[in-house]
């Protein structure tokens, strides 16, 4: 009965989120994949042909490889109301939980492995071009390690969500991503049996150490959170490119984020700059742009080539923007400007201009490699590539604002 539930509900779920995916593939998901998929394939199969002699290849590998390996997640498909009905099956939540698990795996062997399809050719390419010899078997070994580290992290991260304490499972799982990055550095500069030999040393120490921390038996709490949390990931994702339910969508705290209430002046004419704000800053999306922005400083930094640089730039910068446009669908269905004395207008014009000033904060920070790392004309080309994606964005959240919210009154 168990196992079959867990089924159930899986099966529910994607059944009422097939209707926005759907929606989604209309609404510019297909053609944002295409796209991507055609740029993204060109330059790859250019940099296979043509690689350049000064690529960071192990540095851009190692990162990619390591952020791959590292996050997991198994979905329970547990809610709220499991804490009360189904807590009297607790001696039976394993039956329910097999199902779960061994799709945890399937699901995360297929990432890595492609990671590896994506990731190894290049590695080839990036040792030949140092007139070092690689063969095909060490790159199938190579592969297989690291769908074996992705399946020793999904089970590590179900058994730290039974620990007891926040601050020990913090430890934990910071452990375990500096074991994962040194076994991936090690698959990449040291000789296959000596990598494994020591990199499987480190993943037994770990699990001996996951031993001794005092354990729930079954952490009902944090993995009905950590569902909610998923859910909303799924929905932020769909928010791009279509109006998602309001209840799908999480509320958290940023503390660091409420320093900046005091800079918004109480007066009517910000009432919904402050909403979008407050909306912004609990929601996920806040995390998302944050991610984003901190990935293209990354990938800014790590790539040699000038233009290189300012590709990423452009191309983090137009990714940025088109996920802050999503806020404009936050709470579309609202009467305070039926019941309070608002301006008119006020609606599109605050969510458009609160966007902008995030956009222009995030983009300073994605640009700041790009000014440090460059000099001359590369500068110059930086700075007024910043400045042109800054003043087209404001143009471009203004219209996206008025669009959205006079479809919403029509």
């Amino acid at each position: 009965m168990m196992r079959s539930l867990w089924k159930k509900r899986a099966y529910r779920f994607w059944l009422e989120a097939a209707p926005y995916f759907r929606y989604a593939m209309m609404g510019g998901l297909t053609t944002t994949f295409v796209v991507i998929l055609l740029a993204g394939g060109y330059g790859y199969a250019r940099l296979l042909h043509q690689f350049p002699a000064n690529f960071p290849y192990l540095a851009v590998i190692f990162a990619l490889l390591t952020l791959v390996s590292y996050p997991a997640s198994v979905r329970t498909y547990l809610k709220r109301a499991d804490l009360v009905h189904l807590l009297p099956f607790e001696s039976q939540i394993a039956s329910y939980l097999k199902p779960a698990v061994a799709s945890a795996y399937l699901r995360h062997a297929c990432m890595a492995g492609l990671a590896a399809v994506i990731a190894l050719p290049v590695y080839r390419a990036g040792r030949l071009s140092e007139g070092e010899t690689i063969t095909w078997l060490h790159l199938a070994v190579t592969a297989a390690v690291l769908i074996v580290i992705k399946c020793f992290s999904v089970y590590a991260s179900f058994r730290e969500g039974q620990l007891r304490d926040v601050e020990v499972r913090r430890i934990y799982r910071c452990m375990r991503f500096i074991f994962i990055a040194v076994y991936v550095g090690l698959l990449l500069t040291v000789h296959p049996a000596i990598s494994v030999w020591i990199g499987s040393l480190l993943l037994l120490i770990y699990l001996l150490l996951l031993r001794l921390p005092d354990k729930h038996s079954f952490h009902w709490e944090y993995f009905v959170q950590s569902e909610e949390r998923a859910v909303e990931r799924i929905y932020a994702f769909l928010s791009w490119f279509v109006d998602v339910p309001e209840s799908s969508r999480g509320v958290q705290r940023r503390r660091l984020l409420n320093a900046a209430d005091r800079w918004i002046k109480p007066v009517p004419e910000n009432a919904y700059f402050y909403l979008y704000w407050k909306f912004f800053q609990r929601s996920e999306l806040s995390r998302i742009v944050f991610r984003l922005t901190i990935a293209g400083v990354l990938f800014v930094a790590a790539l040699s080539s000038p233009a290189w640089k300012l590709f990423v730039f452009i191309f983090f910068a137009i990714l940025i923007a088109a996920q802050l446009t999503s806020v404009y669908s936050y709470h579309l269905h609202l009467v305070w400007g039926q019941v309070y004395p608002l301006p008119e207008h006020a609606r599109s014009r605050s969510a458009a201009m609160m966007s902008w000033i995030i956009y222009c904060v995030l983009t300073a920070f994605l640009l700041l490699p790009l000014l440090v790392m460059t000099s001359g004309l590369t500068k110059l080309a930086a700075l007024v590539a910043g400045i042109l994606v800054i003043a087209g964005a404001y143009r471009y959240f203004h219209r996206k604002a008025i669009r959205t919210f006079s479809a919403q009154q029509a």
